[in-house]
């Protein structure tokens, strides 16, 4: 392992040898479309019911979201859709399941919406679809939560707390706070989609801050993409204070405009700084933007440079310096 690459790693072009395989990368996400706006609108229903406060149970069907859903024990959906009217979100204490199919995936949707709060418990998210969400500041009534003053709270959807697994989940066009923000929580995620977020403060896409093991395991996120997303702090994918393993993705297009384009893997504590924490392998970070690095920055993170060869980091342009494709600080 070698010690300091800040030097070797500057404005180097890493060509991965897995390159033609995650440039051919296809997620079953894509298979009815080109555009997850037009997957959106091919599944989308015209509500036929109206649900508001707190539930127990909804059925399958297409519903208005007059105001805030609030769920306080476990729940299950399967072929539901929900289109929340201005300021409505919907908050789940302690678990929920959303088990879509390819065919019915649920869909979590509305203009002017707030977003889905999972705060404690496990949970289960599969083929689901959240579209224009904007983020919170606090989550309602949760003792001890964070609290964000700066409103990045996750546009689409926030996890506090949470241990989560995710197989086939969409987060495209939130309006603030950017696709997901993960907070002291374990989460498995694979298939995921982040696609044309805002974020303010914290990533455009994914935020994964101060997370969690789950017996001694990681967290996890592969086999996924991360695409056109653009916020004030990172791009595309912001990874704080959490022990995780990245695997076969793709963080590509993405913009910051007074930070980091594409990727932020960062640790602010001594002892996770001197330990493997963070693992990548096969991942291609490419055509982002951003003002001070424009592809990958290291902050406190030690990759080794074997991984870090698995990788395909290239094309990516610093605004504000000379780190393009990749910064390292210790």
């Amino acid at each position: 392992m070698i010690e300091n690459l800040e030097d070797e790693l500057r404005n180097v072009k890493i060509d991965g040898t897995l390159e033609n395989e995650l440039r051919n990368i296809k997620l079953d996400i894509f298979s009815l479309s080109n555009n997850p706006n037009n997957t959106l609108k091919e599944f989308l229903r015209k509500p036929t019911k109206t649900i508001g406060g707190e539930v127990s149970i909804i059925e399958p069907g297409t519903y208005n979201v007059t105001r805030d859903l609030i769920v306080k024990e476990k729940i299950s959906l399967r072929d539901v859709q929900l289109v929340f009217s201005p300021g409505a979100g919907m908050i789940v204490y302690g678990g929920i399941n959303l088990e879509g199919t390819k065919e019915k995936p649920i869909i979590l949707t509305g203009d002017g919406w707030k977003n889905l709060v999972l705060y404690e418990g496990e949970s289960t998210i599969k083929h689901t679809i959240m579209n224009g969400g904007s983020a919170r500041i606090e989550i309602p009534d949760a003792e001890e939560s964070f609290f964000n003053m700066n409103d990045s709270l996750g546009g689409n959807l926030y996890i506090e707390n949470v241990n989560a697994v995710i197989d086939h989940l969409t987060l495209m066009n939130s309006k603030a706070g950017g696709g997901m923000y993960a907070y002291s929580s374990w989460i498995d995620a694979k298939n995921v989609l982040a696609y044309e977020n805002l974020g303010n403060v914290k990533a455009g896409g994914i935020t994964i801050k101060s997370g969690v093991n789950n017996n001694g395991k990681n967290s996890i996120l592969r086999d996924s993409m991360i695409t056109k997303n653009e916020s004030t702090g990172t791009g595309g994918l912001e990874i704080s204070s959490s022990s995780i393993q990245l695997e076969n993705m793709q963080i590509t297009n993405n913009k910051s405009q007074i930070s980091y384009g594409g990727v932020l893997l960062e640790k602010n504590s001594y002892k996770l700084m001197i330990e493997k924490e963070i693992t990548i392998k096969n991942i291609t970070i490419e055509e982002n933007q951003g003002l001070i690095v424009g592809g990958l920055a290291l902050r406190g993170v030690k990759i080794p440079y074997e991984d870090l060869m698995t990788c395909k980091i290239q094309n990516n342009k610093s605004h504000g310096g000379k780190d393009h494709d990749v910064s390292q600080e210790y």
